[in-house]
């Protein structure tokens, strides 16, 4: 299977000691998964839960209802899980390819694992990240930043620059690195 690593993508080694490659999301492809996520695992409906009040009762929104938050939290986590899938799907790979694991994944089928790795090569290289190269919490946020910087736009970073100049403006004059319009 080629690459589907780009020039820019940056390296990181997991703590299973599997360096990966990981790249930006695409940003079209981010709008229709959360679309999907939410029509196959909507936020449950509110419970209600009656309150006295001056003039005799009312009904409110009970949001701190048990049931109702592990629903509502269940459902946030289908959502995730389906972005976190395309992430691995799309945008992380192992430096150097899968062959290198074939021994790995391998082993894992035959010793430790009820269901054998998919056939599918993307599918496989998913199974496998998620299985043996991603353990820690740490590894795990190298995919929670690629999804956060999949709904980074140019307009945000716009409306960032204005309210925080400092923050990503360069050194002016003599100290500037890169010479500005007036020098040559």
């Amino acid at each position: 299977m080629a690459s589907i690593a780009g020039s820019d993508w940056k390296e990181y080694e997991c703590s299973s000691g599997v360096t990966v490659l990981s790249g930006p999301f695409p940003h079209g492809l981010y709008w229709d998964i959360m679309g999907r996520a939410l029509d196959d695992h909507p936020d449950p409906e509110v419970p209600q839960k009656k309150i006295e009040v001056r003039l005799g009762t009312e009904e409110v929104d009970d949001i701190e209802n048990p049931a109702y938050v592990a629903a509502l939290n269940a459902a946030r986590l289908a959502r995730a899980n389906l972005l976190g899938e395309a992430v691995l799907e799309f945008c992380v790979e192992p430096k150097g390819g899968m062959a290198q694991w074939e021994p790995t994944i391998k082993r894992l089928e035959d010793k430790y694992v009820a269901d054998p790795a998919p056939e599918d090569e993307t599918e496989r290289r998913a199974w496998f990240l998620a299985k043996y190269a991603l353990r820690t919490t740490d590894d795990w946020k190298l995919i929670g930043k690629v999804q956060r910087f999949s709904q980074i736009d140019d307009e945000e970073v716009r409306r960032k620059a204005e309210q925080f100049p400092g923050d990503v403006a360069g050194p002016e004059g003599d100290g500037a690195d890169a010479p500005g319009p007036t020098e040559e």
